[in-house]
């Protein structure tokens, strides 16, 4: 089941497949459900203190799914909850991924900004020149 829901997950990367793809399964929610934590927390695990990060990650993946149910729910498509979620979290768990290197790079200058109340106040009026990234 789930080298079946991988595969369904990256043709839904590829936009070759849809949630109605995923198998119905409470098992694979729970692994998605992890998953989507872990990916979310160790994202912004990098620039933000570990129970702060595990917060946002959870306060994000409860957000999704109230989203997702208050789309399905009002339309009668409450027994595709499970599979769009699931396909949510799977997409999620990818982006999440793909974003750290960049995260890596932003954040201690993010760091950096935040520190610093004038710098922060410059970059707000629009000064982007008190932002130093390597490209």
């Amino acid at each position: 089941m789930y080298t079946h829901s991988l595969a369904v997950i990256l043709k839904l990367l590829l936009l070759r497949a849809g949630p109605e793809d995923l198998p119905f399964s409470r098992d694979l929610t729970r692994v998605m459900f992890v998953l989507g934590t872990v990916s979310a927390t160790a994202l912004m695990g990098i620039g933000a203190p570990l129970p702060v990060a595990l917060l946002m990650a959870l306060a994000g993946i409860a957000a999704n799914a109230l989203f997702t149910w208050g789309v399905l729910e009002p339309r009668g498509l409450r027994n595709r909850f499970q599979q769009t979620f699931n396909a949510q979290m799977g997409i999620g768990v990818f982006f999440a991924l793909a974003m750290v290197p960049a995260f890596m790079v932003i954040a201690p200058e993010m760091a950096r900004v935040i520190a610093d109340a004038e710098l922060a106040q410059r970059l707000r009026e629009g000064d982007a020149t008190v932002v130093h990234l390597p490209l």
